[in-house]
């Protein structure tokens, strides 16, 4: 995601469209995958002590992912679905509750901003 905002910055804005369409797939292939433990992750000492729903959280960091690709090209609605999704299985991601104050209160990204900036 901030790759690809940092790539609109610089003015290639097709690389950015493809990164963001790239998370964007990613997200949904992810979330079509059941999730399995990694017994070599380093996580794994929180799902055995937390007793951790995999496939929860698997839908949760799907659908912030996708609200990210979502918010980058430009389909607000679609990404505020999204984070809506992520906030109702998880009300205290801390993440998906920034951007969603951030996109609420009527924040623009800063590929927006370089847009209307850059010379046309």
């Amino acid at each position: 995601f901030f790759q690809a905002l940092a790539v609109q910055k610089l003015g290639d804005f097709e690389k950015a469209r493809a990164i963001f369409s790239s998370l964007a797939d990613f997200a949904c292939a992810k979330s079509k995958i059941e999730p399995q433990i990694d017994y070599f992750a380093t996580s794994l000492p929180n799902f055995l002590l937390f007793h951790d729903d995999l496939a929860r959280r698997n839908r949760i960091e799907c659908a912030f992912l996708g609200a990210l690709a979502h918010l980058g090209l430009g389909e607000t609605a679609l990404a505020q679905h999204e984070l809506d999704q992520a906030l109702s299985e998880d009300p205290n991601h801390l993440a998906a509750l920034e951007i969603a104050r951030w996109t609420r209160g009527g924040s623009q990204l800063a590929s927006a901003k370089v847009e209307a900036d850059s010379p046309r």
